[in-house]
């Protein structure tokens, strides 16, 4: 059986600052043939990671011999021990440490980038917009029909996409949105996702949200959620239960305050998890160490696929439940808020 700890996290030396991460600790190598957890296959310089975005670059240096060496995260991993990374066999001959099989390393973000399957967030007007500022030349205005006929094919395109991935899913009429701002672009219902050839887990909610959302978490309880809770908890995972989804409001319940990532349905909260045999771990309590890991564990990894990643200790708002949406934030829109 797996073990999965959040043990290591505690043995890393890890700093942060506006350009890059790095993190100091073990990395060893791993040999994979077939498809990577991104979906795409191995590359010759490669790595795994356990939450850094798929597509993201980083220098790998052993401390040992000052060798170093980029690679792009295409793999979830390593899960046991104090590492921190896997490379490819091809990265770890050039870092001159596969006869060791281990090697104390510094790792550093140089190009941070979203998930490889993380569709775009909708656009959000930046912080330091004028009203009435001029529009540059190369801003064309569509006419309305022509923009709802390419509305109408992009949501038949990401409904195929929801069904490719084993997601049941159905559009949607626009919601009400009483707030100016509140808006979806393309909006579904999630019903559930395949996660283990017939097996699925339902979304028992039915929560109302952007396309584009609904498949990135879709495919993060695919790949995280489901198979995490199942090494975890020894039982399969059947149903999640979480908000509504869509809710035109200000951001915590505030209506002072700016319009909601819930207001476009792109943010979901997560309440409780259901295993087969009935049992139920809410996010707000868990009765058992092995209950604990679980949701602290998919909360860490929840960092690498949203922007967004809030929940018990955050603040008064979120202590019952996992806020996870993919609100771009800043004026570069490149950083991420994960407590």
């Amino acid at each position: 059986m797996i073990k999965w700890t959040l043990g290591f996290f505690a043995l890393l030396t890890m700093t942060i600052d506006s350009e890059a991460r790095s993190w100091t600790g073990n990395a060893s190598y791993y040999v994979l043939k077939g498809r990577t957890a991104s979906g795409g296959r191995a590359e010759s310089f490669s790595a795994a990671h356990r939450t850094l975005p798929f597509g993201t670059k980083v220098r790998v240096t052993n401390l040992s011999n000052r060798r170093s060496v980029v690679v792009t995260i295409t793999d979830r991993g390593p899960f046991s021990g104090s590492r921190v990374i896997d490379v490819s066999t091809q990265a770890a001959d050039r870092l001159g440490f596969r006869g060791e099989g281990v090697a104390r390393v510094r790792v550093e973000t140089i190009s941070p980038s979203p998930p490889a399957d993380m569709p775009s967030p909708p656009e959000t007007k930046s912080a330091d917009a004028k009203p009435g500022a001029a529009k540059s030349p190369e801003t064309k205005t569509s006419e309305p029909g022509h923009t709802e006929g390419m509305r109408e094919t992009a949501g038949t395109a990401c409904l195929v996409k929801l069904k490719d991935m084993g997601a049941v899913a159905e559009s949607a009429l626009p919601p009400d949105a009483p707030l100016n701002g509140c808006k979806i672009d393309l909006p579904v219902r999630l019903m559930s996702v395949a996660v283990d050839g017939q097996r699925k887990v339902a979304f028992l909610a039915k929560p109302l949200l952007d396309c584009a959302y609904a498949l990135q978490f879709a495919s993060f309880v695919k790949k995280i959620v489901a198979p995490l809770g199942a090494a975890s908890m020894m039982a399969p995972l059947v149903a999640i239960d979480s908000g509504p989804g869509y809710e035109c409001r200000g951001r915590n319940r505030d209506a002072q305050a700016k319009v909601s990532a819930h207001g476009k349905g792109i943010a979901l909260d997560l309440s409780a998890f259901v295993f087969e045999g009935g049992r139920s771990i809410a996010v707000g309590i868990q009765a058992d160490a092995a209950a604990v890991d679980y949701i602290k564990t998919l909360r860490m990894a929840a960092c690498g696929w949203f922007t967004t990643v809030l929940g018990p200790g955050s603040d008064a708002a979120h202590v019952n439940h996992l806020h996870l949406d993919i609100e771009r934030h800043g004026l570069s829109d490149s950083y991420r808020i994960c407590q």
